[in-house]
């Protein structure tokens, strides 16, 4: 009876084996580069075949192995200068290489291509053009069912025509080129119709060939107004949306994005050649200045990096009840001394009923450096008014530097009572500055019992902590779990006495990272 169960048992395992769900979650957990494990599986069976081959072909990084799929039509060749590999035209694309060439073109998901140089100069400009201009014949693309392109070293925009299709979702182009235009030979005419000059024509073609996309992000590529504005709409798929190191106008910004009717995440890095300069005024598509400005009435996520005037012209934008997460990075020069209490203020006052999670930095010039530390009070005073927060980030590089005090942990603690983590990164000025007791942390066991994460710089001393009358009979049931003292480090002794004041306090708190670190010592 018992070997009839064990064979039933055998049996079910066997056919488990022929799940294809089952399969594929087990192959999905190999970690990252296990090609050739990969390539083993899809030899092991008909069953594991197909799986194995989509996860072997999921991801590439270039186009050389389906390239070699075709070798009566590609002959291989290698440049002896950088060790590259090259291909030659021998002959026309057979159908019955074509097929083969499709059934594994199909399966890529992701193309992650590093190198400044497109892929027709790296493989021979004739033989990918070939291979392009075939595929668009057959009614596709070379790689038809691709949905994420990230291109490292991108430098014009025909270098990535050939893989725009309906099926994109993702897109992610860093430039690395001063000059977009592309070398003579380029395949471009076939694809787009309408010249292109720089990057201004890239969004008009990524909405042409991929209007399915959901996240895009551009790092460096500037667009201005030169794209036609005929559209109500554009991208309407479009989620998420990341234009890094530009020196785009807020207002061109503002006018594209709001004809996203889904754009919920908008994350912008400007860059400034000059100094400070004022905003540019609304303007519609006409030319004349605009009565009604453009909205972001989606937004639930917004992160911007830049001068204040660009984050006040992004912000003042930002119509959207549902926004619960904002990221200011501001830099503040020494002609602009207020903003960032401007940019905070305004944070505050327009979205202080839905804001959940606040990153704030800011950073200022070390031009004219005052010879007195800057309050902190100053730096958080304006976002004191978002009640409900309950993630907040607050980093302040000042060459002056920063005097933070028991009174402001206190306010912090006494205004947002919701707080799970709180995180205060000071840099900047001398040694020396005012820094809060850890008698403070008191406030956060009376006020925010749902404190998880706390990161905060603290004085060396521990006299507060001699007598045990103020904190010994406290009965405390704080979630904290996480605790980063900065600025200190303590003796035994002092670790003792600080080790039995925070698990009083804080009774599921984790001190092994501070004593890995050095801040604690243990025998």
């Amino acid at each position: 009876m018992v070997a009839f169960n064990d064979q039933r048992s055998v049996s079910r395992t066997h056919h488990l084996w022929f799940i294809d769900e089952i399969l594929r979650n087990i192959l999905s957990q190999l970690p990252s580069g296990s090609h050739s494990t990969l390539a083993s599986c899809a030899r092991v069976s008909k069953a594991l075949s197909e799986p194995a081959l989509d996860a072997l072909w999921y991801k590439i990084s270039g186009l050389v192995p389906l390239f070699r799929l075709l070798p009566r039509s590609f002959a291989e060749t290698r440049n002896q200068m950088n060790d590259g590999v090259g291909f030659v035209i021998q002959g026309a694309i057979e159908d019955e290489e074509w097929a083969r060439f499709l059934r594994y073109s199909e399966r890529v998901r992701k193309l992650h291509y590093h190198y400044a140089e497109g892929p027709g100069e790296r493989l021979g400009e004739r033989p990918f053009s070939a291979l392009v201009q075939h595929a668009s014949r057959s009614g596709t693309t070379v790689l038809p069912n691709l949905q994420e392109v990230f291109w490292l070293q991108f430098s014009h925009v025909a270098q990535c025509l050939p893989f725009l299709s309906r099926s994109l979702r993702r897109v992610t182009l860093y430039v690395q080129a001063a000059s977009p235009t592309p070398p003579p030979g380029v395949l471009v005419a076939h694809i787009v119709p309408s010249p292109m000059e720089g990057y201004g024509g890239l969004f008009g073609v990524l909405e042409a060939c991929s209007p399915c996309l959901e996240e895009l992000s551009l790092e460096g590529i500037d667009f201005r107004t030169s794209w036609p504005l005929s559209s109500p709409t554009i991208f309407k798929h479009l989620r998420a949306l990341h234009l890094g190191s530009i020196s785009t106008p807020p207002s061109v910004i503002v006018s594209y994005c709001s004809r996203m009717p889904r754009l919920v995440s908008l994350s912008v890095v400007f860059r400034r050649s000059s100094g400070w300069s004022k905003s540019e005024p609304w303007r519609s598509q006409h030319g004349d200045q605009c009565q009604d400005p453009p909205q972001l009435s989606a937004l639930e996520v917004v992160r911007i990096a830049g001068a204040p005037f660009d984050i006040e012209d992004i912000l003042h934008a930002v119509n959207s009840p549902l926004l619960h997460t904002a990221a200011l990075s501001v830099a503040i020069s020494d002609r602009d001394t207020d903003g960032w209490t401007r940019c905070a203020t305004l944070l505050s006052a327009r979205f202080s009923r839905s804001l959940r999670t606040v990153r704030a930095e800011c950073m200022r010039s070390g031009m004219v450096v005052p010879s007195h530390a800057r309050s902190f009070s100053q730096y958080v005073q304006p976002l004191l008014p978002l009640r409900r927060l309950q993630d907040c980030t607050i980093t302040i590089e000042d060459p002056a530097g920063v005097a933070l005090t028991d009174e402001d942990v206190v306010t912090m603690a006494s205004s947002w009572t919701s707080l799970s983590t709180l995180e205060v990164s000071l840099n900047g000025g001398t040694s020396g500055l005012p820094r809060p007791t850890f008698s403070s942390l008191l406030v956060f066991v009376h006020r925010c019992p749902g404190l998880v994460t706390l990161r905060l710089p603290f004085g060396q001393h521990l006299a507060s902590l001699s007598s045990d009358d103020d904190w010994s009979t406290v009965r405390s049931r704080a979630d904290l779990r996480e605790l980063w003292i900065s600025g200190a480090s303590f003796s035994r002794r002092d670790t003792d006495i600080l080790t039995r004041f925070l698990r009083h306090l804080f009774p599921k708190v984790n001190l092994v990272p501070l004593i890995n670190v050095g801040v604690l010592h243990v025998v």
